[in-house]
Formats: structure tokens, C-alpha cells, sequence
């Protein structure tokens, strides 16, 4: 390999998303399948930040990554698409003898994903040419053509307009549930007569007695309106400290 192409392929990217690149290296690799691929590597020059609208400042030197163009399928067929594509993105014009030189300095976009069947490795799926703003990632639908539009139109269009307008009818929604009406108030209870007073005999005088137990009358040396009084004095009488 050529000194000159090594400082550009030191360390591959590993980080998805849309960077502008050129390349740097190619060559033509035929595989037991019967498809031959032309193998690019590209170095990375700047990454689009989608969130900021704009691209990053460039990258240092040594930065790349790698694209397989498939320009013969397994049927050993070319693969038209595929040629049209590198020729619009300026990488390879459909002159095999020109792999064998160095490749253009074109600038393109490479659109960098993990790998689906080996996740060690990242590879540019799509170049797309240079833009100012890339276009969205993944690959978008394209208008389906007149000709199988008027195709399919009449061989099954009636018979498609008839199934869409049978079908088992839909179910109706719900009726949302009915509110009960109120009831009437109660009429207020009639007034009920007060009960006759009972009149009470008397209660006899109680006998005099003996004070009850754990009562200290009013006046003795032990009495006093403050608990927390007495418990102290109980402590000081005993000779004792109360903590």
C-alpha cells in the first residue's frame, strides 16, 4: 500500500451518522458467492451534527471508513443501479481499469451504521454526493411508476373498490349511562311530646365514716395541691437526692 494512503486509515470511525469524506484507497474483490464489490475506503474530513444544522469543524488526519459497492450481483448480472450511483456521486466513472489508479478527489457523504451481521465492525451503507445539508438518513420511497399504477389499476382496481366498501359493520359505541333523578326529600318527622318528668325520691343521708383510703385530709402535715411537691418532700424526709 501506498505510504501516503496509510496516514489516512489509522483508526476507523465507530460513531453513526453522515460524514463528508473522499477517498483515498479502492479495489475490485470477488467472493465464492459469484458478487464482486468494489471495496472504497474513504477518509473522514468533517461529521454532521443534525441537531445544530451544521458540520463540525474537521477532523485530524487518520480518521476513515469503508463502503462495498456491489457492481456484480450473485446472478453474475451488473448491477445497473449500482454504477449509476458511484457515477452521480463522482467516485467511479465504469472504466475498470481505472481501479487500478488512485481514485478521484471527490468530496461525498458517507452514511456510517454498525454493521447488521458482524457488530464489531461500522461501514458507509450510502455515498451520496456533496451537499451543503445531507439528505435524511436511510433510504426513502420513490413514486410508484405509471406503468404498474395503470397495471394494477386494471386488473384489480374494481374488484379492490369493491372489497372496500363491505366488510362487517362497526360496532357502535356505548350510550353513555343514564343519571338517576334525585330523589324528593324526606318529609320532616312530625314533633314528638316531651316525657313527663318523673319525680325522685329523696336519696338518704350517708353515716358518717371512716375517710377513704390514700385520702389526706386538708390541713394535715402531708397535704399539698402540688404532686410533684410531695413526691420531692417524700425524697428530702427519706434523706435521699431525687436523681
Amino acid at each position: 500500500m501506498n505510504e501516503d494512503v496509510k496516514k489516512y486509515i489509522q483508526a476507523p470511525v465507530k460513531e453513526e451518522g453522515v460524514y463528508r469524506a473522499w477517498p483515498v484507497a479502492w479495489q475490485f474483490k470477488e467472493f465464492d458467492s459469484g458478487s464482486v464489490g468494489l471495496a472504497i475506503q474513504l477518509a473522514i474530513l468533517q461529521k454532521w451534527h443534525p441537531d445544530k444544522k451544521a458540520w463540525s469543524v474537521q477532523w485530524s488526519e487518520g480518521h476513515f471508513t469503508e463502503h462495498m459497492a456491489w457492481v456484480v450481483g450473485k446472478d453474475g448480472e451488473l448491477n445497473e443501479k449500482t454504477v449509476k450511483r458511484l457515477q452521480e456521486v463522482g467516485v467511479w466513472d465504469g472504466d475498470f481499469d481505472k481501479v487500478n489508479e488512485p481514485p478521484p478527489r471527490v468530496v461525498v457523504h458517507a452514511d456510517v451504521a454498525q454493521d447488521g451481521r458482524d457488530p464489531r465492525f461500522w461501514r458507509a451503507d450510502w455515498l451520496n454526493a456533496n451537499t451543503d445539508e445531507p439528505k435524511p438518513r436511510g433510504k426513502a420511497y420513490e413514486p410508484t411508476s405509471p406503468d404498474l399504477l395503470n397495471s394494477l389499476r386494471a386488473r384489480f382496481g374494481a374488484q379492490a373498490r369493491a372489497i372496500s366498501g363491505g366488510g362487517a359493520p362497526a360496532t357502535p359505541a356505548p350510550a353513555p349511562p343514564q343519571q338517576a333523578a334525585p330523589a324528593a326529600p324526606a318529609a320532616p318527622a312530625a314533633p314528638t311530646a316531651p316525657a313527663a318528668p318523673q319525680a325522685q325520691a329523696p336519696a338518704a343521708p350517708e353515716a358518717p365514716g371512716a375517710p377513704a383510703i390514700g385520702f389526706t385530709p386538708p390541713g394535715s402535715k402531708k397535704f399539698s395541691p402540688d404532686p410533684a411537691t410531695d413526691f420531692l418532700e417524700d425524697v428530702e424526709n427519706a434523706g435521699g437526692a431525687p436523681f
